[in-house]
């Protein structure tokens, strides 16, 4: 099918996987990933893009501004991060104080030690 015009400026793609085979690949993901089951509802309100089915390629973009995660390819990596975007950019406001004091505890050195 035809490149979105996000598809095509960031990836110059001239074509893309279709909607439905997309949503398919991302329905797979989200249970090979094991995401909370809030995050799932979320993440299926999104536009969800994939470059192409073919091959494993990472990159990808959110643009939260339109609701949307774009992959290159098919590597979970590269749309789980894109997807950690999209769900603390929803989260970041309500949930800052929260998550500054996670990062705090995991900046302190004996912490950190404790990680390895």
């Amino acid at each position: 099918m035809p490149a979105s015009d996000e598809m095509r400026e960031y990836f110059g793609f001239s074509e893309m996987a279709h909607p439905e085979d997309a949503r398919r690949w991302f329905e797979g993901l989200f249970a090979r990933q094991r995401f909370e089951a809030e995050a799932v509802e979320y993440f299926r309100t999104l536009r969800l893009e994939v470059g192409t089915l073919d091959e494993p390629m990472g990159g990808g973009y959110w643009f939260g501004d339109r609701g949307l995660v774009m992959v290159r390819g098919t590597q979970d990596e590269a749309a789980v991060h894109e997807l950690a975007h999209a769900w603390w950019e929803r989260q970041r406001t309500a949930k800052r104080d929260e998550l500054m004091s996670v990062l705090r505890e995991l900046g302190r050195p004996e912490e950190a030690a404790s990680l390895n």
